[in-house]
């Protein structure tokens, strides 16, 4: 019995021992392997931060930004600006323009915000054109350009100024004529007096040269006022004119007809009166019996004339009881053109003397 019991007794001991070494090497196992993975990962990061400083090493540093364009516009004739924000990076701006769907490059220069391309034989600004630009920007270190905008920057450049033609009146209308300008999408007609400011009286589209203005309450036109009127070509894309004026030779209006006021004796006179006109330097004066002709009687020399006095003579007798019929036109030595004058004219009946019974 004491041998078997022995016997077990060791059994469970060595059963015991060999379990104590298995979790023994279990751990040991475990602590091999944390050890190992922590090495892969630590491995694994110095490969990662190797591969950067290679990878940073290799890139070029400052690279410039891509260009920002504000603004492009035409400033007068022949010149063309434009305006950026400035690009992170750039020390230096390449200007390009795109001629028959292909970028060319105008000019290289130093870190600015601005450009102002005046025309020349290689990169012309003509009047009525579409000009597209775009600006590149360069880092001299790092030798990198900046990206562009494909489509680029467009700007319209002013019309061309018309070139007048011909300029008359008529009654109360002036009618003024002139040449196609280039880029006018329509033509505003101005007019003004010699000391007056101008005034805007009148548009056409394109293709309309010519425009007639007639008197009317807003544009007045006075009878012997002398008028000058210009033309200017509009462009609807950029909502600009043509930047020169060509004022036209002044155009006199006709002379209006004198307003006949009153006729009376003087003494052995008649006394024929009318209101003055704007623009007359002279009057004639008619005279005529009833069923007559015309007959200038008298020139009036100056414009600050409004009467006449008609004296007794033997073509004219003034005898009692014959009637006159007085008129007056105005005379324009400028223009050299006599006015119209009231064909009715003013009647006068030479009063009869009345005799006293005796």
């Amino acid at each position: 019995m004491l041998p078997l019991l022995f016997a077990i007794s060791v059994f469970f001991v060595l059963r015991e021992e060999k379990m104590v070494r298995v979790q023994r090497d279990k751990r040991k196992v475990s602590s091999l392997f944390l050890t190992f993975l922590f090495g892969m990962l630590l491995l694994a990061s110095v490969v990662f931060l190797r591969t950067a400083e290679v990878s940073a090493a290799a890139m070029p540093a400052n690279i410039p930004a891509r260009v920002e364009v504000t603004s492009i516009k035409m400033t007068s004739p022949g010149r063309i600006v434009l305006k950026w924000k400035p690009a992170e990076n750039a020390t230096h701006y390449r200007i390009y323009r795109k001629d028959n769907g292909k970028w060319t490059g105008i000019v290289t220069i130093p870190a600015t915000t601005q450009y102002v391309h005046d025309s020349g034989a290689q990169f012309p600004v003509t009047y009525g054109q579409k000009y597209i630009y775009t600006v590149r920007a360069y880092n001299s270190k790092s030798r990198v350009w900046s990206s562009y905008d494909p489509a680029g920057y467009t700007v319209y450049t002013n019309p061309d100024t018309p070139k007048l033609k011909d300029i008359s009146a008529n009654g109360k209308a002036v009618t003024i004529s002139w040449e196609k300008a280039v880029g006018a999408t329509n033509y505003y007609v101005y007019y003004k007096t010699e000391t007056g400011n101008w005034i805007k009286c009148g548009k056409t589209d394109p293709n309309v040269l010519t425009y007639t203005h007639k008197n009317s309450t807003k544009y007045p036109l006075e009878s012997g006022e002398k008028y000058y009127y210009t033309v200017r070509a509009y462009n609807a894309y950029l909502n600009g004119y043509s930047w020169i004026r060509y004022t036209s030779p002044g155009v006199k209006m006709p002379l209006a007809a004198p307003k006949l006021s009153g006729v009376r004796m003087i003494g052995e006179s008649v006394l024929f009166s009318w209101e003055e006109i704007k623009g007359a330097s002279n009057y004639f004066v008619y005279s005529k019996l009833p069923g007559g002709n015309w007959k200038r009687i008298a020139t009036l020399d100056g414009a600050d004339n409004s009467c006449f006095i008609h004296k007794k003579s033997s073509s004219f007798p003034m005898i009692p009881g014959d009637t006159y019929i007085y008129t007056v036109r105005g005379y324009d030595e400028e223009t050299g053109v006599s006015g119209p004058y009231d064909k009715n004219g003013i009647t006068y009946k030479i009063p009869v003397k009345q005799t006293v019974p005796t």
